[in-house]
Formats: structure tokens, sequence, C-alpha cells
């Protein structure tokens, strides 16, 4: 069973998220109640903290796990097929054969949760591998979410994509069937322009009149400073997209206390999607909950999902286990 951390207790929500990660990667891929209670009891992980007044420590880990299950069925009634367990009275099973069914789900887990760890290696510094699947998995969720197109838009190249930021800009518009617009002030500085995925809201069809999703995958240690990123104005200028600019914020953590980067002050989850929604200008925010609910896994296919499910696999080993 992997380790307990101090910040399980930080609240049900954490607590949810570490039985989900337990349940996804740890043989038999099932967990009941009276495991976590009698693991809980035997780790000595709770401290007088997180105990209340007038009640002893095992009717506080009771308690605790009784709400954590109460979470864990609400995430399996409102995310319905697009969430991986079914959620008994007593016990979770993972629905599939492993976390391998659903490397999407299991990357995006393991970044809320393994960030906790040192073991962990959930660095998104650059040239490391985890930006790049991240943005992947952005891009197959918000295929789900939008049920439109969707595509990865790379800084620098690769994947098929040119270096020269003007020929991908060119590129992107050939993906979406629009034509580029002024692409005369485009330089080589301008790398990305902010903009990690662009997708379109699919309303029956995908002609002119719809929506574009601009999205920042903002996973670095810097994520809360990309409030400006990416400019809409400025790819109503290089696209003629014939329809409105949406901006988004994704990031790979369900925005809650204990969240990297989030302030102390910052006490809910719906404190923290509105404040990150005003201070990146109107955003759409984009957290583990909402891509999930776009069924990634669905649309992570070929060489993509098999890095994807490399990189979950290395992490799995890294968790400590008692």
């Amino acid at each position: 069973m992997i380790e307990f951390h101090a910040a399980v207790f930080a609240d049900t929500e954490r607590l949810a998220d570490w039985v989900e990660v337990q349940t996804l990667t740890q043989p038999p891929c099932e967990l009941a109640v009276a495991d976590v209670v009698d693991a809980m009891r035997n780790s000595g992980a709770m401290t007088d903290e997180d105990v209340e007044e007038g009640e002893d420590e095992d009717d506080a880990i009771e308690v605790a796990v009784a709400d954590a299950w109460s979470e864990l069925t609400d995430r399996a009634r409102n995310l319905g097929d697009a969430y991986p367990f079914s959620v008994e009275k007593d016990i979770i099973r993972l629905s599939g054969m492993s976390w391998r069914d659903v490397p999407a789900f299991t990357l995006l887990a393991i970044c809320d949760v393994g960030g906790f760890y040192q073991s962990v290696d959930v660095s998104f510094a650059p040239g490391a591998d985890l930006p790049d699947l991240f943005e992947y998995v952005v891009e197959a969720a918000q295929a789900g979410i939008f049920n439109g197109a969707s595509v990865c838009f790379p800084a620098s190249g690769g994947d098929g994509w040119s270096k020269k930021v003007a020929e991908r800009v060119e590129m992107l518009a050939d993906r979406f069937d629009r034509e580029v617009g002024a692409l005369d002030d485009l330089t080589d500085d301008d790398s990305d322009g902010g903009l990690d995925v662009a997708s379109r809201l699919k309303i029956l069809d995908e002609l002119p009149g719809t929506l574009i999703v601009l999205t920042q995958c903002a996973s670095g240690a810097n994520w809360k400073k990309k409030t400006g990123e990416p400019a809409p104005d400025l790819w109503a200028e290089l696209i003629r997209w014939k329809a409105p600019l949406v901006k988004a914020l994704a990031v790979p953590w369900r925005l809650a206390p204990g969240c990297p980067g989030l302030p102390r002050g910052v006490r809910s989850r719906r404190a923290a999607l509105s404040r990150y929604s005003k201070t990146h200008n109107g955003a759409i925010v984009l957290d583990r909950p909402r891509l999930i609910s776009g069924r990634p896994d669905r649309a992570l296919v070929g060489g993509r999902r098999t890095q994807v499910t490399d990189w979950c696999d290395e992490r799995v080993a890294q968790f400590p286990t008692f």
C-alpha cells in the first residue's frame, strides 16, 4: 500500500485522491473502507491537529474515511463513464484490468498526488518529458469536452511541425480549415504565442459561428504569472477563425488547498477556480476534474499514448509503499 502523507489529511478530497491512486496503481486494484481505516491507524500519520476536540483518533479516522467515500461516490455519479472506478458502500474497484487502460487519467492523478512524495518525479521543468505529455492529455481531453477539433501547438516544432513559427501558424490554420491572416510581424521570438492547445466547440458541425478555445497549459513553477497568454487579439490577427476566441487555462491538479502555487489563503476549489479565472482575464479554467470529464483516454492514441504510458510506468514504481 502507498505510504500516507500528512497532506492526505488536508481535506476530504485529498484523501479521496490518495484512494484513487492507491486503487489505480497497486494490485489487486481494489480497496475496502476497512483497509483504509486500518492502514491509517497503523501509519501513525494522524496528528493531534487532525483530531477535533472531544473526538478520539479512531473516531477521527473513521469519519475521515467515510467522508472520502462520500466524495468518491459523488465523483462516480458526476463523471459517469469518464470515471474508471466503481464505488460501492464499502469498496472501490478499478473498472478495467489496470491503470494502463487509462494512462491519461493516471498521469493526471500522479501529477496531483505524486507531488507530495519526494521519490516521485513530477517535474515540469524545461526539458522534462511531462510538459509535452500534459499538452497531449489536454488536447485529448478538450476533444471530448468541446466535441470538435483539438490540436497541440508546439513551441519549437517537432512531431511533424515546422521549427519556424510562421509556418507552424499556417499548419495550425490548415488543421482547422481556415486561412492565415497577418503573419508579417511574427518573429522566432514569438515561439508559440502563449498557445499550447487550440480547440473548437462543435455544435452539430464545425462551420463558422461557433467558438475557438485557446489554451495555455500552465504547469511550470510560474504558471500563476501567465495571465495574458494566449492573447486572443494576437491570434485573431494570425488566423481568420470566423468565430469568437475564448481563453482557457489548463492545470494538471485539482485546484484546491495543497495545489502547487496556490496561496495559503485559498481554502476551497470553488475559490481557486474563481480566483484564477479572474486573474487570467476571464479564462475557462480546466483543472484535473474538468479535464477528466473530457475522457482523454478515448482520444489519446498511437505514439502519444505509448509515451504517456511509459512515463506513468516509471512513476508508479517511485511511490513509497509499506
